[in-house]
C-alpha cells in the first residue's frame, strides 16, 4: 500500500517501509514485494530508485542502499517549493 503513489518522496519511505519488514520477518522477499506493486501509477519513481543506486538487483532480490535514499529525499525535500 505505501508502494502506490505517485510521490517520490513517499514511495522511499514505502521503500524503506518494505525493507524493514524483509529485515523483520526473514520469509518477506523485498524483490517479490516491490515487483509486485509495480504499476502506472509508481513505475517512474521504481525506475529512478534503480538509476539512482537505491535499489539494486542483488541475489535474487534487491540491495537497499538506506544511506542513498535518505539522501535523495533530503535533496527533494530541501529543493521542493512551498
Amino acid at each position: 500500500e505505501k508502494l502506490n503513489t505517485a510521490d517520490l518522496l513517499n514511495y522511499i519511505d514505502g521503500l524503506k517501509y518494505c525493507y524493514s519488514l524483509s529485515m523483520r520477518y526473514k520469509s518477506v522477499s523485498l524483490k517479490n514485494t516491490i515487483n509486485s506493486n509495480v504499476n502506472e501509477v509508481n513505475r517512474k519513481n521504481f525506475d529512478k530508485c534503480l538509476k539512482a543506486k537505491i535499489l539494486t538487483p542483488w541475489n535474487d532480490t534487491y540491495y537497499f542502499d538506506k544511506t542513498k535514499a535518505d539522501s535523495l529525499q533530503q535533496y527533494i525535500w530541501e529543493h521542493s517549493t512551498n
